[in-house]
């Protein structure tokens, strides 16, 4: 057995109510003055996560907007540096991640990542930005969040729509990371986990959205799909789901609820260890992709 395998270098917090250590970790990494990455519908929920940074926080930056346009992230740098910012927290899912990792590529500053969504993405090296109708992206390791803070609470507001997209988006993170070109056994064993918190979460999740257990499941299935990607990478499902969003518009989770099952049937006989790998779990994943797209 040969691999190599760089551990991801990021500390987690997970747990219930985890969000209320966020002023603990931004002075555990020198952070006194703190720029919040949102959306606009973002603000009133974390309203508790504001009262308790205080001062700390001077900028709130809340024009977060899907697949992070250029103008929207490059804004997020210039108003960083222009209140003197020292930190940037992220506050949300894919695209708010995006402006946090635009920040910190071009600057230094340490990256916070409260997920409110399983993407994976705060955990990841790949950084990229809207620029006219293409979806640029690059891959540097100083993008990845130094902390990230996983609070299932905060993801109970995302209806069943955005919890099934989302959630097929790092179940396909998942999926991929068994068959990529730089696969290990350490990212297998990551891979499954993660396939296996998802199918059993995400159906849950969207039937009762309070269940913060099923969240809880799903949010975690999320944390490994990010550790997946900056393990083994991606492979065509995810190129071409990126291709799609840029050029055509469509939101990121709902084109991986498309294609994944059709980028599956294309490796099939290319990767038949991934396929073993798989079969345990097939019949859940076969459930959930048709339950996901019922849902469209």
């Amino acid at each position: 057995m040969q691999f190599e395998y760089t551990p991801v270098p990021s500390k987690a917090v997970f747990g219930k109510n985890s969000t209320m250590k966020l002023r603990e970790e931004v002075e555990a990494l020198g952070g006194t003055r703190v720029m919040i990455a949102c959306t606009k519908n973002m603000v009133a929920r974390i309203s508790h996560i504001l009262d308790d940074m205080g001062d700390m926080v001077v900028s709130i930056y809340d024009k977060a907007e899907a697949h992070c346009p250029e103008h929207i992230a490059l804004g997020a740098v210039k108003e960083f540096n222009d209140t003197n910012c020292d930190i940037v927290v992220v506050i949300g899912g894919g695209s708010t991640i995006g402006i946090g990792k635009a920040i910190t590529l071009r600057t230094d500053a340490p990256l916070i990542v409260v997920a409110t969504t399983p993407c994976g993405s705060e955990s990841t090296p790949i950084h990229g930005m809207l620029i006219g109708n293409k979806k640029k992206t690059g891959r540097d390791r100083k993008v990845i969040a130094r902390t990230s803070i996983y609070d299932p609470v905060l993801t109970t507001s995302m209806n069943a729509h955005l919890t099934g997209t989302i959630g097929m988006n790092s179940l396909a993170h998942c999926i991929e990371a068994l068959y990529a070109q730089v696969k290990s056994p350490v990212s297998d064993i990551m891979a499954v986990e993660g396939i296996k918190a998802l199918t059993q979460g995400l159906p849950e999740s969207i039937k009762s959205p309070d269940n913060l257990d099923a969240r809880e499941q799903v949010l975690y299935g999320g944390m490994l799909s990010g550790y997946c990607v900056t393990l083994a990478g991606i492979a065509i499902h995810h190129k071409l789901c990126h291709v799609l969003g840029g050029h055509h518009g469509i939101p990121h989770g709902e084109s991986n609820s498309v294609v994944l099952p059709y980028a599956v049937a294309y490796n099939e006989s290319a990767a038949p260890e991934a396929m073993k790998k798989l079969e345990m779990q097939w019949e859940q994943i076969v459930h959930q992709v048709a339950f996901m797209i019922s849902r469209q």
